[in-house]
């Protein structure tokens, strides 16, 4: 979401894409017009498509997970090197500091 949009527009958007969708199962569950609808105003339009795509794979294929590799990862629907490097990232350092990452 943060990509090219200034972060004050973004906050309310997340937050309320968060208490729509709180899980990839809620996001899997969803209608995809209804995902693209929240999205909107904030740009990259085919991102909500994306989103809804790989929270339905994670669902059929990990039980509602996110995979931990990046090979697994780069087999959902279009994610690029630097947001899988990121969430392999964000997920090595929760689990450092033995947190969990939020569904």
């Amino acid at each position: 979401m943060l990509q090219q949009t200034q972060v004050e527009r973004v906050i309310p958007k997340y937050r309320q894409f968060l208490r729509t969708y709180p899980t990839l199962r809620a996001l899997a569950r969803a209608d995809a017009g209804d995902v693209r609808r929240l999205w909107y105003p904030l740009g990259y339009n085919a991102r909500p498509f994306r989103l809804h795509s790989i929270a339905r794979e994670s669902v059929a294929r990990y039980g509602g997970r996110l995979p931990d590799s990046a090979e697994a990862l780069r087999a959902l629907p279009p994610l690029g090197d630097v947001l899988i490097a990121g969430s392999l990232y964000l997920a090595g350092e929760a689990l450092r500091l033995n947190r969990e990452l939020p569904d």
